[in-house]
């Protein structure tokens, strides 16, 4: 199957050897699943600090409020789980979704 992330990323790399070659063009590659994939990669960047000082926290207050340790464990394993199940499922349709709607084309600007 064709992958969006690898095309954009071989096109990224042909206009950075083009640049290399003639420094005085300015390239800029634009197009709606591009931004899409650049927004992916910059919050999956920070999304594991984030999930672990917001699970972190969580467990605090869970344990603060019941006064028992093991309360946020079994949330978690009560609630969690079957969610991360089910996002596994929703992700890959989501992917299959954005992979049709990327069919139209990249548009290339270059500035001299």
């Amino acid at each position: 199957m064709f992958d969006m992330k690898d095309f954009v990323q071989a096109v990224r790399t042909v206009m950075s050897d083009v640049h290399d070659v003639y420094p005085s063009i300015e390239w800029e590659l634009y197009q709606p699943i591009v931004v899409e994939i650049d927004a992916e990669q910059f919050v999956l960047g920070r999304l594991p600090i984030v999930f672990g000082a917001m699970m972190v926290l969580i467990f605090i207050v869970i344990a603060a409020v019941y006064r028992a340790a093991f309360v946020p464990i079994k949330l978690t394993l009560t609630l969690l789980l079957p969610i991360f199940a089910i996002y596994g499922e929703i992700h890959d349709d989501v992917q299959a979704a954005a992979a049709l709607s990327s069919l139209a084309c990249l548009t290339v600007y270059v500035s001299t």
